[in-house]
């Protein structure tokens, strides 16, 4: 039973939105496919958890701040004898386990994951000091990537190889109990009240909305849209069409994650908008979908 579910950081939701409206320098491009990737290796094993039917408890993507340290751990499953702390990476290509160190080939030394997860097991077993009910703590990196390959580690390194997890998972389903025992309840209760959703760490890209790139993109091939035909918009590169209604409700969510202190204004939503000529059809959407406040030019919608 997943008590929560993974959802994109604020991070991902700004770079997802901003790649299609400014010139990220190659720094700024790395820090996203890196936290792309991330996620995506999440959402991968976040899949196979689903298959997971019996009464283990999942919370993913939890965020704890204790004695002044803050530390994410990318998944949790509380069985009816262990708790599971799951570091997952979504690496790709050749590794070399040598001298407690994790090398990509040729010769590239990466941060080691074993150092992030026994940091994240410390804290965790301080959280959790106080708890009425514990269980073991057992501590795992997850690697999921189908295409990652790891040369000479140790056979008790607490790594679980693409070829494994299938099977580690098996192991959690076939140790389900049929009913939640009040112990796993009352720690899945417990960290979820710690749970925080405010990251202190913050890796976006500085943009002012004057900046962006103003328009509405075809989420099947990232070209902007360049004619709107009746009540379509159509484009030109791969032929989709889409609906003028659906087009502008995205872009005020998209204005309400990129400027969350902006007011949404007819005048605002057209700028943005830029192919929709019509102010008239920009002001039915908006009241047809938004609670109206304010009157006259001084009118927003929430």
């Amino acid at each position: 039973m997943i008590t929560k579910r993974r959802e994109k950081t604020r991070d991902l939701m700004l770079y997802d939105l901003l790649v299609h409206r400014m010139d990220f320098s190659n720094k700024e491009r790395q820090i996203y496919e890196k936290i792309k990737q991330g996620y995506e290796g999440e959402r991968r094993f976040d899949q196979l958890c689903d298959e997971i039917d019996g009464n283990n408890l999942i919370l993913q993507d939890l965020l704890f701040t204790h004695n002044n340290t803050t530390f994410q751990i990318d998944s949790v499953i509380i069985t009816k004898d262990t708790i599971y702390l799951l570091e997952i990476k979504n690496y790709k290509g050749e590794y070399i386990y040598e001298n407690d160190r994790l090398i990509k080939m040729p010769n590239i030394e990466i941060i080691q994951p074993l150092h992030q997860l026994h940091r994240s097991e410390a804290l965790f077993r301080n959280l959790m000091t106080g708890f009425k009910y514990t269980l073991p703590i057992k501590s795992l990196v997850i690697f999921i990537h189908p295409h990652f390959t790891l040369y000479q580690a140790p056979v008790k390194t607490p790594f679980v190889l693409p070829t494994q997890v299938q099977s580690f998972v098996q192991k959690i389903k076939r140790n389900s109990t049929n009913i939640i025992i009040k112990h796993q309840q009352q720690i899945a209760e417990q960290l979820l009240k710690l749970h925080t959703s405010t990251s202190p760490f913050q890796n976006t890209p500085k943009y002012q909305y004057k900046d962006l790139k103003k328009g509405i993109y075809c989420h099947d091939c990232n070209h902007y849209f360049n004619h709107a035909n009746g009540k379509y918009l159509v484009c030109n590169y791969c032929g989709k069409k889409e609906d003028v209604n659906t087009s502008v409700l995205k872009s005020v969510e998209e204005i309400k994650v990129l400027f969350p202190d902006l007011k949404i204004t007819t005048n605002r939503v057209q700028d943005w908008c830029a192919i929709i000529s019509s102010k008239k059809r920009i002001r039915k959407i908006l009241s047809e979908n938004y609670e109206v406040k304010g009157n006259s030019q001084w009118t927003y919608y929430v």
